[in-house]
């Protein structure tokens, strides 16, 4: 821990190992203490090292032993810090052998070999396996492992590791061991082992190739009757990968085991998955239909890891977006390959703008390809993640699916069981394309959300539209300025009657401005652009409300209708902003929606864009003004479209839309259709109804958010029985946590002290911090109070969460990621709370280097 100005790393400083570890044998004895962990290193020099120290990372370990082939080492010939171990005149190749005592029991960061519950477990990405034992804790260091587990039999009855079981047996005392053997190199970062007293759940999937491979999925005793998504989601990815990819799986055996406290979502650990229970357990009682598409999606993409990250990991932590983008990529196209394409390309979109575009417009905004960080855990972000997707996609769209399969072939065939760079994997697109992706490269080079702004001109003399593309983008503290990014726009065009005029065609804007010219146009069109979000930009467009409403009404592309409601709901925001009234055209417009053949689509586009969007554009970020703006809008659309929305919650509401994801649209736009009727007279009433006769989690809680929206009877008796009925069931009582930490009327900062303080909340779990605080910070008017009271609560979060768990306080700080942007009188209330927090006693890095960067001492 620190707590003045850790120093960064830099992309530039990187450098090859001066040894390699060609295997590690680990013995790892768990009692009811402490766990002993003995580890043989078979070492070797590189060819081109004369000579140097070996320098290995650790970090809370008791060293009780250690040697080389097999002679004790002196106390002169190896020095022990905080963080490193060094041997310093090793031989040109030898067995280093230690022993370190290490006490998962009280490892709350949830990082190494930590307790959740009454198991135990492990999480060592990014560098968490240094407080296993001494290793190079990166992963250009690859390995193979052989693990032996040893505990009692009674207390920890499945022991399990990376790879196919070689050995077991009994031991004195009632103990009892298991011996791992993973055959294929990796880094230390894909390590995993977990001991505990657990339920199986079994299948088996039949390879393209014809090898039969064993599915376990570990749980908790009881929660076996929630586990069949999870594993009907693993089949499917499985077939998937083979079809799509010519992908399959390399092992006899894949694992998933799910854990209770887990500071991710899940973690890909070559055939030992260990997975947030939250993203595994599901039925239709307990879980929403957003759960279970999220835990299909997770599954799919930590099962994906297994080619890309595991059998091609990154060479540096740099290169993350390497196998995170590609995946999450992966993951996507999986997602609406399973369901509604145009869906999933919506729902990708509007977290891509919740969460990654206000990071690149934030304090801690980075290229995909960091160039300096100073906590690798920080760089665990929308930018890596989804940007690096977006980035991906559009390799994608630039050279088609036909070339990037042939790519992905190539990367596979050039680097399977190497540790490379994000150069790797576009010189492979490259050289299967025969494109040439060098000014594509600056996507990964350079930060930022490019703005592209268009014009257009009809040429009725030639019959021609001239569509004009000009690009700038904001230069990111500690990064050159950014060039011209390659950015592909598909654009279609409509006839003022509605109709499509050509076919749509892709552009790509390759430098600062450029021009593309349409023959053939007979009338004066309205451009559908950036269609299916074709690049990862700010579109800007000056349409009338008119072109908006044509485009709404027949684009022929359904994910720019929804684009077309978006910016019309925006613009209209901007109108209340400034003090005017809703538009009764747009009204009408938007009831139109409500009767559209595809429900999903029809709830999507009538939920407004979030608070964070709508105060994107603005150079003052005044939240609370943009919440007032838009519960205007709904309260008055639900006021001017009662009659309608009364008709389609009758009608969705019959038994059409059953328990079962076979619903799940109509549910949707029935409980979007509900969180407008909740706001007008008689509405709590109609939501308890809802609740009380819910047989599905979706529209139990669906009901209870709108009852959480006011603070009325309805809502104290929705609150009291949701939490009688679900105060056994943690994944659940998360919701009500998170329900009322977003709250406007409920979250008040002293209610949210309270609820810290509640029986059923585990300050210790991640999944309870997130849904208390997380859904607080999202809070509007409460976060953002005058007072400063929401600031001053969060702060205190993150100090007390730092003394524990770093990684959760580090996410909980991003709350503050608008300062610089906030009114006055709010920044200087934020700021102060913020400088509470650097001050505050043995701050950790990750924590400073967020809150450092928000503050603006980059």
């Amino acid at each position: 821990m620190v707590s003045e100005d850790p120093a960064p790393r830099y992309r530039k400083d990187y450098a090859p190992l001066p040894y390699r570890i060609t295997s590690i044998n680990l013995s790892v004895q768990v009692f009811a203490e402490f766990a002993d962990v003995e580890s043989t290193l078979i070492i070797s020099r590189c060819a081109e090292i004369d000579s140097a120290p070996l320098v290995l990372d650790g970090g809370g370990l008791s060293l009780r032993e250690i040697s080389v082939d097999g002679m004790p080492l002196k106390d002169s010939a190896y020095a022990v810090s905080e963080q490193t171990l060094t041997v310093h005149e090793p031989p040109a190749e030898f067995a280093l052998r230690t022993v370190v005592r290490i006490d998962p029991y009280r490892n709350l960061a949830l990082e190494g070999f930590y307790a959740s519950g009454d198991m135990l477990c492990s999480q060592c990405e990014a560098e968490g396996f240094r407080r296993i034992t001494y290793f190079y804790d990166r992963p250009d260091a690859m390995t193979v492992f052989t693990t032996r587990l040893e505990a009692d039999r009674k207390t920890y009855p499945i022991l399990l590791s990376n790879g196919n079981k070689v050995a077991a047996g009994e031991l004195p005392d009632n103990r009892h061991f298991v011996t791992w053997h993973d055959p294929f190199q990796k880094p230390c970062t894909l390590f995993a082992i977990v001991a505990g007293d657990l339920a199986l759940v079994e299948d088996e999937f039949r390879t393209a190739s014809g090898r039969d491979v064993d599915l376990h999925l570990y749980v908790n005793h009881g929660n076996e009757n929630r586990c069949a998504h999870a594993m009907a989601s693993l089949k499917h990815a499985m077939h998937w990968d083979e079809e799509v990819y010519g992908r399959e799986y390399d092992l006899d055996l894949f694992m998933i085991v799910a854990v209770d406290a887990f500071n991710f979502g899940a973690m890909e650990n070559k055939g030992l998955n260990i997975f947030n229970s939250s993203c595994v357990l599901a039925r239709a009682e307990t879980a929403t239909d957003a759960d279970f598409d999220r835990i299909e999606g997770v599954v799919a993409h930590e099962y994906f890891h297994n080619w890309t990250g595991n059998r091609v990991t990154c060479r540096d932590w740099f290169q993350l977006t390497l196998k995170e983008g590609l995946t999450v990529f992966r993951d996507q196209e999986f997602s609406a390959d399973m369901g509604s394409r145009t869906d999933k390309r919506i729902s990708d979109v509007i977290d891509l703008r919740h969460a990654q575009l206000p990071e690149d417009a934030g304090p801690n905004a980075h290229p995909i390809r960091p160039d300096f960080y100073i906590d690798i855990n920080n760089f665990y972000t929308p930018t890596v993640y989804e940007k690096g997707a977006e980035v991906i996609r559009m390799i994608h769209t630039l050279i088609g699916p036909d070339a990037f399969r042939k790519g992905t072939d190539l990367y596979f065939e050039r680097h399977d069981g190497g540790a490379v760079t994000c150069e790797d994997f576009v010189a492979a697109m490259e050289a299967a394309s025969g494109a040439d992706l060098g000014k594509f490269r600056n996507w990964y080079r350079f930060g930022g959300t490019p703005t592209v702004s268009v014009s257009t001109a009809y040429d009725a003399e030639n019959c021609e539209v001239r569509i004009t593309a000009e690009q700038t983008c904001r230069q990111l503290p500690g990064y050159e300025g950014p060039a011209a990014f390659v950015v592909p726009i598909r654009i279609g065009l409509l006839g003022r009657d509605g109709q499509e005029v050509g076919d749509e065609r892709l552009v790509v804007l390759t430098e600062k401005a450029q021009t593309f010219t349409f023959s053939d146009v007979t009338e004066p069109v309205v451009p559908s652009l950036l269609r299916d979000y074709s690049a990862p930009v700010i579109l800007s467009y000056e349409y009338s409300q008119d072109e908006l409403l044509l485009l709404l009404k027949a684009d022929t592309n359904l994910f720019n209708r929804f684009e077309a409601a978006q910016r019309a709901l925006h613009a209209e925001l901007a109108v209340i902003l400034a003090g005017g009234a809703p538009s009764e055209a747009l009204m009408r417009a938007m009831i139109s929606v409500l009767t559209a053949d595809d429900c999903m689509f029809a709830a999507r586009t009538l939920t407004l864009p979030g608070v964070t969007e709508i105060i994107a554009p603005f150079p003052i970020a005044d939240h609370v003004t943009a919440w007032h703006a838009r519960e205007a809008w709904y309260d008055a659309f639900a006021k001017f479209a009662e009659c309608e929305l009364r008709t389609a919650y009758g009608a969705l509401s019959k038994p059409a839309a059953v328990p079962g994801r076979d619903g799940a649209s109509a549910r949707a736009l029935r409980n979007v259709t509900l969180s407008l009727l909740a706001r007008l007279p008689g509405g709590p009433t109609l939501a308890l109804a809802q609740m009380r006769r819910a047989t599905c989690m979706t529209d139990e809680f669906a009901a209870l958010m709108c009852l959480a929206r006011g603070n009325s009877a309805e809502t104290t008796e929705g609150l009291q029985v949701f939490l009688e009925r679900w105060k056994d069931e943690p994944l659940v009582m998360n919701k009500w946590f998170a329900v009322q930490g977003g709250s406007a009327t409920l979250g008040q900062p002293e209610h949210i002290t309270a609820l810290a303080a509640h029986p059923q909340f585990d300050a210790g779990n991640p999944n309870k911090l997130r849904g208390l605080y997380g859904s607080f910070s999202a809070n509007a008017p409460c976060f953002h109070a005058a007072d400063g009271s929401g600031y001053q609560l969060i702060a205190d979060a993150v100090i007390t969460v730092a003394g524990y768990n770093s990684s959760v306080a580090s996410r909980i700080a991003l709350a503050f990621k608008d300062l610089a942007r906030l009114p006055e009188h709010r920044q200087k209330l934020a700021r102060t709370e913020l400088k509470r927090i650097v001050g505050s006693a043995g701050l950790p890095a990750d924590v400073y280097e967020i809150v450092s960067r928000t503050l603006g001492r980059n």
